[in-house]
């Protein structure tokens, strides 16, 4: 059977990059290309499905491309471009613009109104299916190897029951797949980034810190979170010493170390650098990063009001009070019956140090609910970022996670499946038309 497009991955930026090729295509020439997605699984978009806790963060609330970019600690710069093309601003509109309602939470994340995975679900396969994009759910790709017959139909794919297809362009959005960077390697000689975690919590030392385990539940609204690589290794490939790694937002801790935000966007930065150490590392939490002249604050305590109150049944940084009561006891040695009134001017710097920089011995990663994300994949540099295509064969795209491209938590990965699958529609359709330069400006 013949296609214009085969796309390999039934996931989001499967969908898209399928749906901007018909309906651009149509727009371009009138006739519809024949599009094909495989999904290997039962069902398609599991990623959006799990996405958010199964709410869908379909984006993040920041417009400006800039900004949005250096939430990628790969693919930064490389997808600068194409985000002034398609980034946050459009995905809402194209979603909106279908009757989805979206809502925008306090800290940036972008949901349906409905708060369901389903209502994104519903729009991207009723777009398919308008368009007459064929879906095919258990149809495992076995086999994908160029066309030796002069045809125009360059790939072959061969399906896990031996079905043979036939496509003039190839859509490689499989996500994290081995398989799939294999095809990149072995058709195209490109380029490959081993993988490595993303997004994940830390294990602290239970031994150095029990204290941890009884903080289980507890968060913080603010703290600021630092990883500093001391080791005599620790230079990158020009022998300069690595820049410091610093996240600030919410912590949550666990009942084996740390979560949260902060500490999922430390991850991320920092995954290669933790993969390296095989997660045994240490890292620097301050749990009042606002906090000014903290030990002036400490001696107005001292003096003031407050002077007969046991230093752990009150604090003046909002801190929850059996973290407040653990840092003062457990990491800064002082009694717990101690008045501030007694404290001395070597036990308030203790206590200082405790809250604003606690060193945790992190000895294991845990992986955050079911939103596993991995950096690694094709080499960028073997991508045109503005089309999605290889620069090393021709008609072979790649979109979403199976590049060398991951994001921090809040709706970056998804925008980036957003983002490469438009611009890789677009230019597949642009392929299959080969419209005037005039056609495609209005684009």
């Amino acid at each position: 059977m013949l296609f214009d497009v085969v796309v390999i991955g039934g996931g989001p930026a499967g969908f898209f990059a399928a749906i901007h090729c018909v309906e651009t295509a149509l727009a371009l020439t009138g006739t519809r290309p024949r599009v094909v997605i495989f999904e290997a699984s039962h069902q398609v978009l599991g990623k959006v499905r799990i996405s958010g806790g199964g709410r869908c963060n379909v984006t993040h609330a920041e417009f400006d491309p800039r900004i949005f970019a250096s939430r990628y600690p790969r693919g930064s710069r490389e997808l600068l471009g194409p985000l002034m093309r398609f980034g946050a601003p459009e995905t809402l509109q194209w979603f909106e613009q279908r009757g989805v309602g979206l809502k925008t939470e306090g800290d940036g994340r972008i949901f349906p109104v409905s708060d369901r995975s389903e209502t994104i679900v519903n729009v991207l396969v009723q777009e398919a299916d308008r368009l007459g994009v064929s879906v095919r759910v258990r149809s495992k790709v076995a086999n994908l190897r160029l066309s030796e017959a002069d045809d125009g139909y360059r790939f072959r794919v061969e399906l896990s029951r031996n079905n043979l297809f036939s496509s003039r362009h190839i859509l490689i959005s499989t996500g994290a797949s081995q398989t799939a960077l294999r095809w990149a390697q072995e058709l195209g000689g490109h380029r490959v980034v081993p993988h490595v975690p993303s997004l994940f919590s830390f294990v602290v030392c239970p031994n150095r810190h029990p204290w941890i385990a009884k903080l289980a539940g507890i968060s913080v609204s603010e703290a600021e979170i630092t990883f500093s690589d001391r080791t005599p290794s620790a230079t990158n490939a020009r022998g300069k010493r690595k820049a410091m790694l610093r996240e600030c937002g919410p912590l949550l801790f666990t009942h084996f170390g740390l979560s949260g935000p902060a500490v999922l966007a430390l991850s991320s930065f920092g995954a290669r650098d933790f993969h390296g150490s095989e997660y045994k590392f240490i890292v620097e939490v301050n749990f009042s990063p606002r906090a000014r002249l903290f030990a002036d604050i400490l001696e107005r305590y001292r003096n003031g009001s407050d002077r007969r109150l046991s230093v752990t049944t009150k604090n003046p940084f909002g801190l929850p009070r059996r973290l407040w009561s653990s840092l003062v006891v457990q990491v800064a040695g002082i009694d717990e019956s101690k008045q501030y009134a007694n404290l001395n001017a070597t036990e308030i710097r203790q206590i200082e140090l405790a809250v604003t920089k606690c060193k945790l011995q992190v000895v294991g990663r845990s992986p955050f609910k079911e939103e596993f994300v991995t950096a690694g994949g094709v080499d960028l540099r073997d991508v045109h970022m503005a089309t999605c295509e290889s620069k090393l064969l021709r008609g072979m795209y790649f979109a979403g996670e199976v590049l060398d491209i991951d994001a921090v938590t809040g709706g970056y990965n998804l925008q980036n499946a957003w983002t490469t699958g438009y611009c890789a529609g677009i230019a597949m359709a642009g392929e299959i038309a080969r419209p005037n330069e005039a056609s495609l400006e209005k684009l």
